[in-house]
Parts: C-alpha cells; structure tokens; sequence
C-alpha cells in the first residue's frame, strides 16, 4: 500500500510539473538566451561575470565565465565574492533586480562600467494581483515561471563593443 502511494505520488508530481513546462515550451527560452549573449557579448574569448542560465551559452561560444560561488538562497552577490573576479572579466551580465547602487559602484571601481538593459521578452508580465492560486503555488513550487529570465544589465570594460540591440 505504502509503495501504491509514493507511485502515485511522484507520478502526479512528474505529470504536473510536465504540464506546467508544456505550457510555456513554445517561448523557446534557450534561443532568447543565445540571441542575449550573441548581441551583449559575442562570439570569443572573452572573460564574463555571468549567471548560471548563461553557463551553456557562454561556453558554446567560447567565454571564459566567472560565477561566484554562493549559499544556497543568496540573493545578492557580497563584496567579497565579487572582489577577485572583477579584475578577470571584461563584462558582468547581472540580472537588472539584484543590482544595487552599492554593486553598481563597485563594478564601477573595477573599471567595468554600465552599457544597458536587455529584456528577453517584448511584453512585460502584467504587475501582481495579489490572489495566490493553485496554479501560481504549483509554479513557484517547480520554480517554472512564465518570464524566468532577465531582464539583464550588462556592463562592460572601456573600449568593448556596446550592442544596438540593448534597451537603455
């Protein structure tokens, strides 16, 4: 009985989260991640302060990427993580909600300066309603939301090329 209902369990579990996927595979998100990476930084050998959605893409076309190691559930990059790896990378694509001012300043000092936004996406998702149903639990659960990435702020070194396909 008790091997009935943990079959039932993950197979209710495998089926739902595959739905939940279903339903947002037509945005092709691989392809808005490589057409972000081609026009922020281009194909070569460039040093990239990156994150972890990038990894594929970044070595595909050849980056050398830095992603600092942090906790599990850090929602923000500290001084100390950042401090070595600035000087090793010639752009910092950083999710545009976790730059602050302070993270702003300290890029800065490292000699990467800001150079724009990238949005993935050309339609915003409309902001909050506030109701808390079972689909919006079921995907905060599985982590499957329906804009996971970006938007992105890039920065880069003097003298690296900046993208026209960035939004300022």
């Amino acid at each position: 009985m008790l091997s009935l209902l943990l079959i039932l369990a993950l197979s209710l579990s495998i089926a739902t989260h595959s739905l939940l996927l279903m339903d947002i595979m037509d945005d092709n998100e691989r392809e808005k991640l490589y057409t972000a990476a081609e026009s922020m930084v281009g194909l070569g050998n460039q040093g990239v302060l990156t994150p972890f959605e990038f990894y594929p893409i970044g070595r595909t076309m050849g980056w050398k990427m830095y992603i600092p190691y942090t906790h599990i559930g850090a929602e923000r990059l500290s001084f100390e993580e950042l401090e070595p790896l600035i000087p090793l990378v010639n752009y910092a694509i950083i999710g545009k909600n976790y730059v602050t001012e302070g993270l702003a300043q300290q890029l800065t000092a490292g000699g990467l300066h800001p150079v724009g936004n990238f949005y993935l996406y050309d339609n915003p998702l409309p902001p909050d309603d506030g109701q808390n149903t079972n689909i919006k639990r079921l995907r905060n659960l599985y982590h499957i939301f329906q804009q996971p990435y970006g938007p992105y702020q890039l920065f880069a070194r003097e003298g690296k090329k900046q993208s026209s396909l960035l939004n300022n």
